[in-house]
């Protein structure tokens, strides 16, 4: 490499203009002048092994590394502008520029989080911007996979742009990057940092205590943007957008209100919204829950080259066509349309791997969304947003990618119900989209949102809604069943779970569950046989699926004490999550569920009740063997679920169950009671926090603390009562 001239110098190295003379063009040259430090050392192979796992066109790419001297160099695109640092110079940006900005570099940014890496020092410093394009730079400080260069009590970073778990020497996760956007974002809106001090202690002071300064006074930053922009900056990592994914989404939907506001002009809403004109709490503000129609941009068209042919069957009569959005994808082809129309036939008949099958050579972006939902339904959540960034990249707008954009959000953590509203009244402004795949969406994230505000009623009058436009949903239909099942009894709804068992194909996972839970829960002791050998049949059926497999390990594990079957479908469930990348939110946490009720079955051998009648025996030893096998199955579960999930109630409860099987009392006391702090409405966090109580207090008995024991069996009695009486309310 010819070297020109120093592009600029910082504490580890200096960065050089250079021309490759074998390509012809030019890059940047990256040289680690600390070179005798071993700790600098590894941080710069640390760069290079995390560029070198990215490939998105807003990080900066690494083209070689070598040595030099005795001096490690990289080698970069040269990227032929300034940084966002230079550009803040000249003061401000305007708000519509600063988000659409932050949109393409969250985004580069979630790519990084995907493969495994936290950048760390994330700051207008470090990000480039060329042609109004941004490009990531400086992975000096990023963590990757499981580096370990950076220990718990160490405070690496940039003061003013630092989260305060981060600042505090405390481990960190994306949602660390999360707070880093939002400050960058902070200082693009308002020309400052959030905080300002004279020296770093007053920085990282302020940090930790005091709250940034509004946003109010700048002319361009509405309520909605402002309460977006705090809430990525709150002090706690719960409280800030779960993921640099989902911020991505929110500032994109703050875009589509914006040019809906300058356009004046705003479309119909669905047909359950809250009328015209709505004023929604948000977690950090209020914002204007209005109609919105985005204004689209210019953006290439896809192959359109014809799929492969679909084998020759009858399909349903397709819902009418959507409308055509400027700037979206060209419409589907004669044999794309046809394929659309029999892969969705299969999907809504639940058949998920028939899908995956028709749709596996897809190019077409409708055909990829719908391939993406299926990939979700299987528990493989990763595949499926791996599959959406790739759409994304080329159609942000599209409306089919909007409404599984919207299925994935929800799916990493519960929504609001005026959230989910608000969502799908954006979607249905980008066009694209039928008010049948709307209700579709409405009802796949409405069952997940019970416990969080959606009104029953309405949920169930739209479900029949749809069935009545699209009466051969039998997704649809399973979901309408478990909606009313804990109103009506599983028992009584065995005859129409039955009826609808037998217009499906078999393949419907779905389906399978509702009868298998209205055999389960009768009160006769063969239907609960008979709902164990239907799940599986079910599995058996549906390829081995995990879902039904692990209902069934967990009937072994809770009815009959099998604790060999249990502990064989557990095994059997964690190789197929291992080969196949199921990471969904629903297997993990029955993982772990199974986990736990088997933990208990051993350990109702290793401590028999008088009043329990066993149905085998077991050497101790094997027991033994088995609960510490189980435990380390559990825990491959449940790692990092609530750092994927943190807004999920389940991860959550899963985390206390396994602090609680290891025996870990004091932990599960102090994480249970954090829990129901954050979710004192909700039955399950009650019920585990009086185990929690339980627990410890039988612990503080044994060790003679009599005084704590006795207070400690008061607040496991209240917790007890509370869960009993929000039982009671919910049956009521």
């Amino acid at each position: 490499y010819e070297v020109e001239r120093e592009l600029g110098r910082g504490g580890m190295g200096a960065v050089y203009l250079a021309r490759d003379p074998r390509l012809g063009r030019e890059v940047a040259v990256k040289v680690l002048t600390q070179a005798t430090r071993a700790r600098s050392r590894e941080r710069f192979a640390r760069e290079a092994e995390a560029l070198a796992r990215l490939d998105h066109p807003h990080v900066v790419k690494i083209h070689h590394q070598g040595t030099e001297r005795g001096q490690p160099y990289l080698v970069l695109d040269y990227v032929a502008g300034e940084s966002l640092a230079e550009r803040l110079k000249r003061g401000p940006l305007p708000a519509r520029e600063a988000v659409e900005l932050m949109v393409r570099l969250t985004r580069g940014v979630a790519h990084a989080h995907q493969q495994g890496i936290l950048h760390r020092d994330i700051k207008p410093e470090n990000v480039l911007v060329a042609r109004g394009e941004p490009l990531l730079t400086d992975f000096g400080l990023a963590h990757v996979g499981e580096s370990h260069l950076t220990q718990t009590g160490q405070i690496l970073g940039t003061p003013a742009f630092m989260a305060p778990e981060q600042a505090n020497g405390e481990r960190v996760d994306a949602r660390a990057d999360v707070y880093a956007l939002g400050a960058t974002l902070y200082a693009l809106l308002s020309g400052r940092p959030p905080f300002r001090g004279e020296t770093l202690l007053k920085v990282l002071s302020a940090v930790l205590d005091k709250a940034p300064a509004r946003l109010s006074e700048v002319e361009e930053v509405d309520a909605e943007l402002e309460a977006l922009v705090l809430r990525c900056l709150a002090k706690e990592p719960a409280e800030r957008p779960a993921s640099a994914e989902d911020l991505a989404f929110d500032l994109e939907a703050w875009l589509r209100a914006d040019a809906a506001r300058g356009e004046a002009r705003g479309g119909s809403r669905l047909p359950f919204a809250l009328g015209a004109l709505a004023v929604v709490a948000l977690a950090a503000g209020l914002a204007l829950a209005v109609s919105r129609e985005p204004r689209s941009s210019a953006a290439p068209s896809p192959d359109s080259s014809a799929a492969a042919s679909p084998t020759e069957r009858e399909a349903p009569p397709a819902p009418p066509a959507p409308t055509s959005t400027p700037g979206a994808p060209a419409p589907l082809g004669q044999a794309q349309q046809a394929l659309f129309d029999q892969a969705e036939a299969a999907f809504l008949s639940g058949d998920d791997s028939e899908v995956l099958k028709l749709l596996a050579r897809a190019e077409h972006p409708r055909l990829r969304c719908l391939r993406a939902w299926s990939l979700l339904d299987l528990g493989q959540q990763g595949e499926a947003e791996r599959l959406a960034e790739e759409v994304a990249r080329a159609w942000s707008g599209y409306g089919p990618l909007r409404l599984l954009q919207i299925v994935l959000r929800c799916a990493r953590g519960p929504l609001t119900d005026f959230q989910l509203r608000e969502l799908l009244d954006d979607a249905r402004g980008a066009g694209d989209v039928s008010e049948v795949e709307l209700l579709r969406t409405y009802a796949w994230c409405g069952r997940l949102l019970r416990s969080h505000g959606v009104l029953l009623p309405e949920l169930e009058e739209r479900l029949r809604e749809l069935l009545a436009q699209q009466p051969g949903d039998l997704r649809c239909a399973a979901y309408l069943i478990n909606l009313r099942a804990p109103r009506e009894g599983w028992h009584t709804l065995e005859a129409e779970a039955l009826a609808l068992h037998e217009r499906s194909n078999k393949r419907c996972v779905l389906v399978w569950q509702v009868l298998a839970n209205s055999r389960r829960f009768a009160p006769s002791a063969d239907k609960v046989r008979q709902g164990l050998q239907t799940w599986l049949t079910g599995a058996k059926a549906c390829d081995d699926d995990p879902v039904l497999l692990l209902n069934a390990g967990i009937m072994f594990a809770a009815r009959s004490y099998d604790v060999p079957r249990a502990l064989a479908l557990l095994r059997q469930v964690r190789a197929r999550a291992e080969r196949d990348g199921l990471d969904s939110l629903q297997i993990r946490a029955g993982g772990a569920y199974l986990g736990h009720k088997l933990t208990e079955a051993i350990d109702a051998y290793l401590n028999p009740r008088p009043n329990l009648r066993l149905p085998a025996r077991h050497p101790q030893a094997e027991l033994k063997a088995w609960r510490r096998e189980t435990q380390e199955l559990s825990a491959s579960f449940a790692e990092g679920v609530t750092e994927d999930f943190p807004g999920s109630l389940k991860a959550h409860d899963m985390t206390g169950f396994l602090l609680q099987d290891a025996q870990r009392y004091e932990e599960a006391y102090a994480y249970t009671r954090k829990t129901v702090q954050r979710w004192p409405g909700e039955p399950s966090v009650q019920y585990q926090h009086y185990l929690s109580a339980f627990y410890l207090a039988r612990q503080a008995h044994l060790a003679g603390e009599r005084a704590r024991a006795n207070e400690l069996q008061r607040e496991a009695k209240r917790f007890l009562d509370k869960y009993n009486a929000l039982k009671q309310a919910e049956r009521e």
